[in-house]
């Protein structure tokens, strides 16, 4: 069967600093984008620029306006889009899970599990003047000492005002269904090959029907959709080390090269190549 991508019209950048490792941003202008349901292995903290944007979060969709900050959990699913026939511009900031526990270590008095927001969409005016700050810094080149001294300020900021340690620690106690464990472990050490719910049944015991509707109600994603992810992230970490394009197709299991950069655009909203470069 045939997939329809989406066309995107717009321009996005994305900056990767090796001053600040943990950190990716995005800096994107859209007029016609439609995201699909992903999710990232770090922490997302975004706001809109201009325009205006919904937010599908959490099982529900929301607006997100001008001057709101998204914060959005590792392997959390969500999508941001902008409003229907609406010029939208926006801001993502990627941190890596361990640039904030380290953080949160020191910021925080007490720290197990992974932390929580209770409060997905939140109103900081302090917070959102120090993301465009840090922003704006790594996009200059400032030198490393302003960067991270951003960065940390911006973390600070965040955990502060907004985490929740004891959430993060119920839900780091909360067992995950024997079966979805399994599911999970299996694609991903299968990541790059072809999977079928005939394999992820047999790797759990479970029907195919049960596996399916098991991971879908655990992860908010059907497995294909997650495997997508998986091969993704592996995909982005690829290309920002400068492997060519052919090889992470092949590399993360697509037929060939055009196949890799439909799926990466309907993924990311841009292409593998100005991924790479940043623009």
């Amino acid at each position: 069967m045939s997939v329809r991508y989406p066309t995107v019209s717009g321009e996005v950048e994305f900056l990767r600093d090796p001053d600040l490792p943990g950190l990716e941003v995005r800096a994107s202008s859209y007029h016609t984008v439609a995201y699909p349901k992903h999710t990232h292995a770090g922490y997302s903290v975004g706001y809109v620029e201009s325009g205006a944007s919904t937010v599908f979060l959490r099982g529900r969709t929301d607006w997100l306006e001008q001057g709101e900050i998204v914060l959005i959990h590792p392997e959390e699913v969500h999508a941001c889009n902008p409003a229907r026939d609406g010029a939208w511009s926006n801001r993502m900031f990627y941190l890596d899970g361990g640039l904030i526990a380290t953080a949160a270590a020191s910021i925080l008095e007490s720290v197990t599990g992974e932390l929580f927001f209770a409060r997905p969409v939140v109103r900081d005016a302090r917070l959102l003047a120090m993301l465009r700050a840090l922003h704006k810094s790594v996009r200059r080149g400032d030198a490393a000492l302003a960067k991270e001294s951003l960065l940390l300020d911006c973390v600070a900021r965040l955990l502060e005002m907004h985490a929740d340690p004891r959430r993060g620690e119920e839900a780091e106690a909360a067992p995950e269904p024997r079966t979805v464990r399994l599911a999970r472990e299996w694609l991903h050490e299968h990541w790059a090959e072809p999977v079928r719910l005939a394999d992820l049944a047999a790797a759990t015991g479970r029907s195919e029907f049960a596996v399916l509707r098991a991971f879908k109600r655990a992860t908010g994603l059907p497995p294909h959709a997650y495997q997508v992810q998986l091969r993704m992230a592996k995909a982005r970490v690829l290309l920002a080390g400068g492997m060519p394009i052919a090889e992470v197709a092949v590399e993360t299991g697509h037929t060939d090269q055009s196949h890799f950069t439909n799926v990466f655009r309907a993924q990311t909203a841009a292409t593998p190549g100005q991924y790479q470069r940043g623009r």
